[in-house]
């Protein structure tokens, strides 16, 4: 338009979605960001030229001479002429919050990440390179994995998604669908012989036979509600998060079915966050523990009491929430999106790492972290970083 919008002119752009516009620095220039590339024309839009031949490029922007262009799944591409284009390196640019580690990473270096807006991501060299499981099956991207315990030999790995819960025994390369419903949570028992996954809305439901058939496991969950954390022990036992009804309690749960109790129920806030631990150990005097918002809570396994619950570490007046609990041994650790925490006894908790200018969204111990103190967390953007912990 040439008259303040009262008319317009159809431009000849050879594309059919027009994701962003930006005008300048000459007066006749004009960039228009599409799903089949960048285009820029030097004449008011009467004639185009592709610039940056990438798929959906969906943003623009530009200040002293330097033009930025953010493209789907493809990070920032950046120029100075707008002309000639260059990736932004050492960018990432994945919509990746989970982080699952081969219980044989130091030798098969096999990890996934994952997220509800991803295909997943696989490593067989401990990070070095990354390949898309981009599979039919898996939807609109995984919200849950967990690996089998014994993945090193029977490469079996589990995903909540979308489109149900999805099973991989050739990791990650094909998946076959084991429940048709929107899967939230699933996780292995220690020993591998039991698969529970969490529905929503709500549900829970075991099988053991790798999701061939399945059996409700009734409690509150059943009815609305959404469950945040899922994790069983040796013992099989289930312990839970629960956010239940409208959203505004969070509950927790361990037990068996119809032995359920709970331990603790607190307002649930805004957005909460839930990272459970279990011992690795079948000791059934080992406490467990969960981090909800700022803080860990401690509790006994032991049935026929009352549950020891206790708040045994605040991660300080910054504000971040715990977004994973790990640990070995008598070691525990808390990370937040900014710290990780550590703790030989679950109560006296010291600064382990300071993640500085960099976010954590998953943390992962090394299968041989009690030797080398090696953790591994995904950072905001996708990418993996190891780090030692003292």
């Amino acid at each position: 338009s040439t008259d303040r919008g009262q008319n317009w002119d159809r431009l000849s752009l050879p594309a059919a979605c027009v994701n962003a516009l930006l005008s300048g620095p000459a007066e006749a220039t004009l960039l228009a960001a599409t799903e089949s590339g960048l285009f820029h024309s030097a004449d008011r839009g009467d004639n185009w030229r592709q610039v940056l031949d990438q798929p959906n490029v969906i943003s623009l922007a530009a200040r002293e001479g330097v033009t930025l262009a953010g493209l789907v799944d493809q990070g920032a591409w950046m120029s100075t002429d707008q002309q000639t284009w260059q990736p932004v390196p050492d960018l990432a640019a994945r919509a990746l919050v989970g982080l699952a580690l081969s219980p044989q990473f130091e030798r098969d270096q096999t990890a996934f990440t994952f997220g509800a807006q991803e295909a997943p991501w696989r490593t067989t060299d401990g990070g070095a390179t990354w390949a898309a499981l981009d599979a039919d099956e898996l939807g609109h991207g995984l919200v849950d994995v967990a690996l089998s315990p014994h993945f090193a030999k029977d490469r079996t790995l589990a995903a909540a998604s979308p489109a149900g819960v999805l099973l991989s025994t050739d990791a990650g390369e094909h998946w076959a669908l084991r429940a048709e419903r929107p899967a939230v949570r699933v996780a292995f028992s220690p020993d591998g012989g039991l698969l529970a996954a969490a529905f929503e809305p709500g549900g829970l439901a075991a099988s053991e036979d790798r999701g061939q058939t399945w059996r409700p496991v009734p409690g509150p969950w059943s009815g609305p509600g959404r469950v945040l954390a899922l994790a069983v022990d040796h013992a099989q036992q289930y312990h839970l998060a629960w956010l239940e009804g409208v959203g505004e309690t969070l509950s927790l749960w361990q037990g068996k079915p119809e032995q359920f109790e709970k331990v603790l129920s607190v307002p649930a806030g805004q957005n909460p966050i839930v990272a459970l631990h279990l011992p690795a150990e079948p000791a059934p005097d080992r406490p467990w523990y969960a981090g909800i918002g700022h803080r860990v809570w401690k509790f006994s396994a032991r049935r026929a009491r009352a549950p020891a619950e206790s708040v045994v570490f605040e991660a300080g007046d910054q504000g971040d929430s715990l977004l994973a609990l790990a640990g070995t041994g008598s070691l525990l650790l808390a990370s937040t999106g900014r710290q990780i925490f550590k703790s030989s006894d679950g109560n006296d908790w010291t600064l382990a790492y300071d993640l500085g200018q960099a976010r954590a969204l998953s943390l992962a111990l090394s299968p041989t972290f009690a030797r080398d103190n090696v953790v591994y967390v995904l950072l905001l953007g996708g990418a993996l970083a190891k780090v030692v912990v003292r």
